[in-house]
Protein backbone atom coordinates (compact mmCIF):
# COMPACT_ATOMS: atom_id res chain seq x y z
CA UNK A 1 0.00 0.00 0.00
CA UNK A 2 2.70 2.52 0.79
CA UNK A 3 3.88 2.29 -2.74
CA UNK A 4 0.07 2.96 -4.04
CA UNK A 5 0.41 5.91 -1.86
CA UNK A 6 3.42 7.05 -2.80
CA UNK A 7 2.85 7.06 -5.80
CA UNK A 8 -0.68 9.00 -6.37
CA UNK A 9 0.98 11.44 -3.95
CA UNK A 10 4.00 12.42 -6.68
CA UNK A 11 1.41 12.07 -9.45
CA UNK A 12 -1.22 14.33 -7.70
CA UNK A 13 0.66 16.58 -5.69
CA UNK A 14 -1.19 15.51 -3.04
CA UNK A 15 -2.58 12.50 -0.86
CA UNK A 16 -5.54 12.66 1.98
CA UNK A 17 -4.37 10.70 4.82
CA UNK A 18 -8.08 9.83 6.61
CA UNK A 19 -8.38 10.84 9.85
CA UNK A 20 -4.68 12.04 9.92
CA UNK A 21 -4.77 15.13 6.82
CA UNK A 22 -2.86 15.87 3.96
CA UNK A 23 0.33 15.59 2.30
CA UNK A 24 1.08 18.23 -0.52
CA UNK A 25 3.95 18.64 -2.73
CA UNK A 26 4.86 22.35 -3.59
CA UNK A 27 7.87 23.51 -5.09
CA UNK A 28 10.67 25.80 -2.90
CA UNK A 29 11.82 28.62 -5.04
CA UNK A 30 15.60 29.08 -5.68
CA UNK A 31 17.45 30.98 -3.02
CA UNK A 32 20.62 33.26 -3.68
CA UNK A 33 22.75 33.70 -1.19
CA UNK A 34 24.16 36.73 -1.39
CA UNK A 35 27.16 36.31 0.93
CA UNK A 36 28.47 33.30 -0.05
CA UNK A 37 27.59 33.91 -3.48
CA UNK A 38 25.53 30.50 -3.80
CA UNK A 39 22.08 29.70 -5.38
CA UNK A 40 20.15 27.17 -4.62
CA UNK A 41 17.83 25.28 -7.55
CA UNK A 42 14.20 25.24 -6.52
CA UNK A 43 13.41 21.61 -5.60
CA UNK A 44 9.95 19.81 -4.40
CA UNK A 45 9.36 19.82 0.08
CA UNK A 46 6.44 17.91 0.56
CA UNK A 47 4.34 19.50 3.37
CA UNK A 48 1.66 18.20 6.01
CA UNK A 49 -1.58 19.99 7.46
CA UNK A 50 -4.23 18.47 9.27
CA UNK A 51 -6.94 19.78 7.72
CA UNK A 52 -9.64 17.67 6.65
CA UNK A 53 -8.70 15.02 4.01
CA UNK A 54 -9.51 16.54 0.32
CA UNK A 55 -10.40 14.73 -2.78
CA UNK A 56 -11.06 11.34 -0.76
CA UNK A 57 -12.49 9.79 -3.50
CA UNK A 58 -9.80 10.23 -6.14
CA UNK A 59 -7.40 8.48 -3.81
CA UNK A 60 -10.06 5.40 -3.44
CA UNK A 61 -11.13 4.83 -7.04
CA UNK A 62 -7.39 5.27 -7.70
CA UNK A 63 -6.24 2.49 -5.17
CA UNK A 64 -9.47 0.48 -6.45
CA UNK A 65 -8.28 0.42 -10.01
CA UNK A 66 -4.80 -0.56 -9.23
CA UNK A 67 -5.38 -3.30 -6.71
CA UNK A 68 -8.55 -4.23 -8.90
CA UNK A 69 -10.74 -4.17 -6.00
CA UNK A 70 -14.25 -2.54 -5.36
CA UNK A 71 -14.55 1.32 -4.06
CA UNK A 72 -15.58 -0.16 -0.81
CA UNK A 73 -12.92 -2.92 -0.09
CA UNK A 74 -10.82 0.49 -1.27
CA UNK A 75 -12.16 2.63 1.35
CA UNK A 76 -11.59 -0.30 3.93
CA UNK A 77 -7.76 -0.39 2.99
CA UNK A 78 -7.31 2.92 2.99
CA UNK A 79 -8.75 3.43 6.43
CA UNK A 80 -7.11 0.69 7.76
CA UNK A 81 -3.25 2.34 6.03
CA UNK A 82 -4.16 5.68 7.80
CA UNK A 83 -5.41 4.25 11.19
CA UNK A 84 -1.84 2.41 11.65
CA UNK A 85 -0.31 5.68 10.86
CA UNK A 86 -2.40 7.49 13.27
CA UNK A 87 -1.49 4.91 15.88
CA UNK A 88 1.96 5.07 15.46
CA UNK A 89 1.87 8.78 15.32
CA UNK A 90 -0.31 8.92 18.75
CA UNK A 91 2.05 6.25 20.21
CA UNK A 92 5.20 8.61 19.25
CA UNK A 93 6.23 5.73 17.05
CA UNK A 94 9.35 6.21 14.66
CA UNK A 95 7.30 6.17 10.98
CA UNK A 96 9.57 5.90 7.95
CA UNK A 97 8.35 7.56 5.13
CA UNK A 98 8.60 4.74 2.23
CA UNK A 99 10.00 6.45 -0.38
Amino acid sequence: MDQLFVTYLFTRKQCPLPGIGNLIIENKYAENDFVSKRKTAPKPVILFNNSAPTALNNLIEFIAEQKNISIAEANRQIEAYSSNIKNKLDADTFLACPW
